[in-house]
């Protein structure tokens, strides 16, 4: 089941578009991302570079929904693998606590105009 798609094209060149991705957590405009941690990476035959990172964040949901939630950490693992020849990161990232049953994943192609 598809919920929303969206379409976006980045005008900068291929190396500032890799570093945004690699930086995106945590940042300063997202401080209920705790921090991520790399478990698995490793180049293969093609060159292209595979990565596992965990990511851990607080949901900030209200205190009298702790109660039917428990812990308000969410973590999420983002798989993603970059091509440096054909200059695309493929990105897929689901979330690991499923709270009665809610499950969601993400899929991201990124790519730069340059």
């Amino acid at each position: 089941m598809k919920f929303y798609q969206s379409n976006h094209v980045f005008q900068h060149p291929w190396s500032t578009v890799t570093q945004a991705f690699w930086r995106k957590y945590p940042n300063e405009y997202q401080p209920s991302v705790y921090g991520t941690d790399v478990f698995e990476r490793y180049v293969d035959s093609n060159g292209k570079l595979h990565s596992k990172r965990i990511i851990i964040s607080d949901w900030n949901i209200p205190g009298f929904m702790k109660f039917f939630f428990g812990d308000a950490r969410g973590y999420a693992v983002e798989y993603s693998v970059v091509d440096p020849v054909e200059k695309i990161i493929t990105l897929r990232s689901q979330n690991l606590k499923r709270i009665f049953n809610l499950f969601n994943e993400r899929r991201n192609n990124i790519q730069s105009s340059w």
